[in-house]
């Protein structure tokens, strides 16, 4: 008797949420808003109008499956790279999280979100842990056409956005700097690499290469087939280009799983080299 209750407690409290974000939405029309997440430790200021803000103000969290996917990994020493680090939320978290690792270098090209996050990384106490750098990231140097939508940071892309949440909504285009990581980077170790480039990843791993090769970091990053597919490319070509630089790559929620193509989510890949280092 007292588990169909509970399902239907926890239905509820589904519906209640969805109701709340709708209602969210429907009052705010823009302007920031300064959120504390249960998960993550600090006050983040971020746009008002974006999906973030509406889920955590609505839930009280920002993707807690991925905070505690993240929570056992075992880094070696050296540089986490945040690659498309939006307002700043991961940086903040891996900063604190990682405390022997030398810093947190946070890069984000969109310039709603770093103003953003440059404020968070001071308003959070970071500055010293958390180095914020402005530009895409991929496997070439130069200047690149690159899209946002105005207070929707977290859709930002090169080229053209591809995620159908923003399908009907007004892309700002510009050109911005791009470069590779291998050059950013040079010789200064690297512990993780998390990406979240909305399609990009394979760009980001290829201008990656030597880096994989030479400090075989783990990897944590997202996996969409929808979206990689607007870089011309799939989940099962990201996972080929990285089982070629000796990696095993799993299911980033549930690391006993291998990816389903075609994969939609979170992904973590391991060195074989050192997969008995990592919990599984």
């Amino acid at each position: 008797m007292l588990a169909p209750v509970a399902r239907r407690v926890r239905r509820l409290q589904f519906i209640d949420r969805d109701m709340a974000a709708v209602r969210y939405r429907a009052c705010v029309r823009g302007g920031t808003v300064v959120v504390a997440p249960k998960n993550i430790s600090g006050e983040f200021e971020i746009s008002a109008t974006s999906d973030i803000a509406c889920r955590v103000v609505v839930s009280g969290y920002y993707e807690p499956d991925v905070t505690t996917a993240l929570e056992d990994l075992q880094l070696k020493e050296g540089t986490i790279v945040n690659v498309g680090a939006n307002v700043g939320f991961y940086a903040a978290y891996l900063a604190r999280r990682f405390v022997d690792c030398k810093k947190v270098l946070a890069i984000e090209p969109n310039p709603e979100a770093f103003r953003q996050l440059e404020s968070n990384i001071r308003r959070n106490g970071l500055s010293g842990r958390v180095e914020p750098l402005q530009m895409c990231i991929g496997d070439s140097e130069g200047l690149v056409d690159f899209s946002l939508v105005e207070g929707m940071s977290e859709y930002s892309s090169i080229g053209h956005i591809a995620h159908p949440r923003v399908a009907g909504e007004r892309q700002v285009t510009g050109r911005v700097k791009i470069s590779s990581l291998g050059s950013i980077m040079g010789r200064e170790r690297v512990a993780l690499i998390f990406v979240d480039t909305e399609g990009a990843e394979q760009l980001v791993f290829r201008g990656a290469r030597e880096i994989l090769i030479r400090d075989k970091p783990i990897l944590f990053f997202e996996c969409s087939n929808t979206l990689l597919r607007n870089f011309h490319g799939s989940t099962r070509d990201l996972e080929g280009q990285l089982q070629a630089l000796g990696y095993v790559v799993r299911n980033g929620l549930c690391r006993r799983l291998s990816l389903q193509h075609p994969y939609e989510g979170e992904a973590l890949a391991v060195h074989r080299d050192d997969l008995s280092e990592t919990k599984s």
